[in-house]
């Protein structure tokens, strides 16, 4: 029982505050900085490799220290504590980055295309008048083999069209438009 008490008091409570702070402030600046503020920063950064940094560093210096009263067999054990702790701090990290792409991305209806611009930015638009042109689309398609097998080839191929045209507010403009109509085409064979 005092075991007990001795692993929450100094390996356990830590972790726990470690965690609740450090994902609700990271989550809170990077929805500052990237949502409200609008700083691009690539994704990757944000989500995967500064959180893992960070995490490795307060795992280093705040949980390490206090492995160091618990006995291990051998040194692998210790390692793998390590990479337990990181990996719990960071999957709820990860997580709640992603959601915060997904929930603040809002859907926003305007009535002509120009309205883009004197509008905030939002992720998402519904627009209720607009022309694509036909003329000028962009094509690109992608193919992936699945299942191949050395020379041979038992499986399927997946095939992917991307048709991107620009949009106008009318059918009589025909200035350099920067919103386009994207659409992708899926087909297994």
């Amino acid at each position: 029982m005092e075991t007990t008490k001795l692993k929450f008091r100094l390996i356990y409570r830590p972790f726990l505050i470690t965690l609740s702070l450090f994902v609700g402030i990271y989550t809170l600046l990077n929805w500052l900085l990237c949502v409200k503020l609008s700083v691009q920063l690539h994704e990757e950064i944000t989500d995967i490799l500064l959180p893992a940094f960070i995490l490795g560093l307060l795992v280093y210096f705040l949980i390490r220290p206090r492995l160091d009263v618990l006995i291990f067999k051998n040194s692998r054990q210790y390692s793998n504590y390590l990479l337990a702790f990181f990996l719990a701090l960071f999957i709820p990290v990860f997580t709640a980055q992603k959601s915060i792409s997904k929930i603040t991305g809002g859907l926003l209806e305007i009535h002509d295309i120009s309205e883009i611009d004197k509008d905030n930015p939002a992720k998402y638009y519904r627009i209720n008048d607009f022309s694509v042109d036909k003329e000028t689309v962009g094509c690109n398609i992608k193919f992936i083999e699945r299942n191949r097998r050395r020379d041979l080839f038992y499986g399927e191929i997946s095939m992917t069209i991307f048709v991107v045209a620009p949009m106008y507010s009318s059918t009589t403009e025909k200035e350099e438009s920067r919103v386009m109509y994207c659409k992708s085409y899926d087909r297994d064979i």
